[in-house]
């Protein structure tokens, strides 16, 4: 029986059959060299671009932030009476430096999933390019190629960005970026969310061995 899940996956709301993708896996991207965490996960970014959708595609903001240790956050939806406004938080930390992606685990009240991120290359305060893959109990469900940007406006993909892109990726403009609410930050973790933090990293480490 498949089972369908609609959840921003890391700032995109789309149907995904969690059955669907069984034979297929995350693919092997290059990160960018010399990759800053900590500059990238602060703040907020806006998808504006994602490779060649089926059907036009709505984007939503993120909030990014660093927790307590090495652990970031990632925080999507800011109201939850607005249809296609979901809204969930992903904690995830880089195993070691030099490592090509940072697993995230998220949760959005519905559904418990993993995010394996991988930033292809970012300037951190204007544009970021990533590839970032998505599954369930292990399972692969949908991967996509990202344009990012600080600025929650959709404006043309600069040429040395989409050189960094493989030959047969196209990228689609998104069809509407979900507005960040004016003050939203993401919240700083409390010492008693400590015991909830290290059940995460027990996942994060579990799936990506």
């Amino acid at each position: 029986m498949k089972t369908i899940f609609v959840v921003p996956f890391f700032g995109i709301l789309a149907h995904v059959f969690a059955t669907s993708n069984e034979n297929r896996n995350c693919l092997e991207v290059r990160a960018m060299a010399g990759f800053n965490i900590s500059k990238f996960f602060n703040g907020n970014w806006y998808v504006t671009h994602a490779r060649n959708p089926a059907s036009p595609i709505t984007c939503a903001a993120f909030h990014t932030g660093k927790a307590q240790g090495d652990t970031f956050i990632i925080q999507y939806g800011n109201n939850e009476d607005e249809e296609g406004q979901d809204s969930g938080r992903c904690q995830g930390a880089m195993e070691n430096e030099g490592d090509q992606k940072v697993p995230f685990i998220c949760n959005n009240g519905n559904s418990t999933f993993q995010i394996d991120i991988t930033i292809i290359d970012t300037d951190y305060n204007n544009l970021a390019v990533s590839y970032r893959c998505i599954k369930i109990g292990g399972t692969f469900i949908e991967d996509n190629y990202l344009v990012l940007s600080r600025k929650n406006t959709i404006e043309e993909i600069p040429e040395s960005v989409e050189n960094l892109l493989p030959n047969q990726v196209t990228l689609s403009e998104c069809r509407l970026i979900l507005e960040v609410e004016e003050g939203d930050e993401v919240e700083e973790v409390e010492e008693e969310e400590e015991e909830e933090e290290e059940k995460v990293d027990e996942i994060i480490k579990t799936e990506i061995l």
